[in-house]
């Protein structure tokens, strides 16, 4: 696998999860119009992340501005308030492994959902590695149009979104 050039890799890892969950939240979140801050769902994950794993030393680190990983110990962990969106968690996670990677540090990762007291060990593997990297292209790319993607919408994943009713208002 190629290794990638941090200094112009600047994508952050909610941007990957949001690339999974829905490519139209990712172009307004790049855009810097960020609805989560009033969103009662967001408020209620940012409560469990923070109340948490309280013995856990060290919490929300940020590497080079991109990254910010939640929990590092012996391993790195994202929490999650459901396993709803797994797919996108676990890719934010693996992105998260491979940054970490590319910086020559080898570590595990474990994706934590303390509301439903699961945890799920994630690996980066050479299949995950080339999903990443595809993604990144596309990302950089819904990043660079003009006006947002289409609106698709998902029934329950729409209807719990902060960005809601800037998609939907018209109708």
């Amino acid at each position: 696998m190629r290794k990638i050039n941090l200094n112009s890799l600047k994508t952050k890892g909610v941007e990957i999860n949001y690339y999974y969950i829905c490519k139209r939240k990712l172009w307004f979140f790049s855009k810097g119009i960020a609805l989560e801050d009033t969103n009662e769902r967001v408020s209620i994950g940012a409560l469990i992340h923070e109340n948490s794993y309280p013995r856990e030393k060290r919490k929300n680190i940020t590497i080079n501005n991109t990254i910010s990983i939640d929990v590092i110990s012996d391993r790195i962990a994202e929490i999650k308030l459901t396993k709803s969106m797994e797919k996108a968690s676990l890719m934010q996670l693996a992105y998260y492994l491979f940054y970490l990677k590319n910086l020559e540090i080898e570590i595990e990762g474990e994706l934590r959902y303390p509301k439903e007291r699961r945890v799920k060990k994630v690996f980066l593997t050479e299949e995950i590695e080339k999903e990443l990297q595809k993604t990144l292209e596309d990302i950089e790319k819904i990043k660079a149009l003009a006006s947002p993607p289409p609106a698709n919408k998902m029934s329950s994943k729409c209807q719990k979104c902060a960005y809601f009713e800037l998609c939907w208002a018209g109708e």
